[in-house]
């Protein structure tokens, strides 16, 4: 999990700092768009999970990672799992996809339309549905 949190962290700052090269003065609009394979979009959005805080979920020592990453809401866990992402990059920024609140982000290229990150290599426009 460390290893996905801190390549994570490493794409979204060369991001910004390609970004931060875009002539300010330019007309036009950047979006930055970063997929994590294999990362369960309800820790992105909800954090930790109580059903997998267990024994029986394979965890070894439950008291700790309760201590570390269980809150009462949704929100204060989503942020104590992934910090950087909810202090710095939503605060600053805009995230999508959060199906729980019908913002669900598709990838077109014109000819298909997909899940989000299913052709991220070949996509022509982002769009994202349900925007509140």
């Amino acid at each position: 999990m460390r290893c996905i949190l801190d390549r994570f962290r490493t794409i979204v700052i060369a991001a910004m700092l390609l970004l931060s090269m875009v002539d300010a003065a330019s007309a036009q609009e950047n979006v930055i768009y970063v997929t994590l394979d294999g990362f369960r979009w309800q820790e992105l959005f909800s954090g930790a999970e109580e059903r997998f805080i267990t024994k029986d979920a394979g965890v070894r020592d439950v008291g700790a990672l309760r201590e570390r990453f269980w809150r009462q809401t949704p929100e204060e866990r989503r942020e104590v799992l992934m910090p950087f992402l909810w202090q710095t990059i939503a605060k600053n920024g805009q995230i999508f996809g959060d199906p729980s609140r019908e913002c669900i982000a598709k990838l077109t290229n014109g000819h298909h339309n997909c899940p989000a990150n299913g052709l991220v290599g070949c996509s022509k426009n982002l769009i994202f549905h349900g925007l509140r």
